[in-house]
């Protein structure tokens, strides 16, 4: 019975290893193919610099990963900050510079009506922003803007304070009327890729 017990917790012991390996080749394949294909993107377009969330890095062990249970338990254990290393080392060879930036507060503010530089020093004092947030949720995905009554994508909207936190050149006001047609274009029109074939062909076009 000792035995058998034995023999068992070493076959154990070995799939887990089996497993844990396997996870790390895909992971490793995925975000080489993700962080060459992004970059490729990004020197046909032309960009200088690339902005990532600091906050990723450390997601895991900051407690401040707010979702259920369930989904929490995935999410945290895909290793987001390593591929950002990935996007980090390769951006060298496409002449992009990398920065990263705090990342809280991003996806409660309006990035067209709202300061997230101001939002981010106001938390420091621990005060209550609830009446100084502009904008909220209203559905997975969305993002109303509360001040112009406007429905963006909550992705974009998180991604546009992101860059306004660590460029200068985001940082372009709202304009009613037609010169802000363009901005308002993109942040509800995101530009979604579901696979390697589709970015490749992104990519291309």
């Amino acid at each position: 019975m000792i035995t058998k017990d034995k023999n068992r917790k070493r076959y154990l012991e070995k799939y887990r290893t089996y497993l844990y390996e396997k996870r790390n080749r895909y992971f490793h394949d995925q975000f080489h193919k993700i962080s060459k294909r992004v970059l490729e993107y990004l020197g046909k377009h032309n960009v200088t610099e690339i902005i990532l969330s600091d906050n990723l890095n450390n997601l895991k062990n900051n407690g401040k990963c707010k979702l259920n249970k369930a989904n929490k338990q995935n999410f945290i254990q895909i290793p987001f900050g390593k591929l950002l290393r990935y996007i980090e080392y390769k951006a060298k060879d496409y002449g992009i510079k990398v920065k990263y930036v705090d990342e809280s507060y991003t996806s409660k503010v309006s990035s067209l009506t709202e300061n997230i530089k101001v939002i981010q020093k106001l938390s420091q004092y621990n005060l209550d922003l609830t009446n100084a947030l502009n904008g909220k949720r209203v559905k997975r995905g969305l993002f109303k803007d509360e001040v112009i009554n406007k429905i963006i994508n909550a992705d974009l909207n998180g991604a546009r304070n992101i860059c306004i936190l660590g460029s200068k050149k985001a940082q372009q006001k709202y304009k009613t009327g037609g010169e802000n047609r363009w901005l308002n274009f993109k942040l509800c029109n995101p530009i979604k890729v579901e696979s390697d074939f589709e970015l490749c062909r992104l990519i291309a076009s």
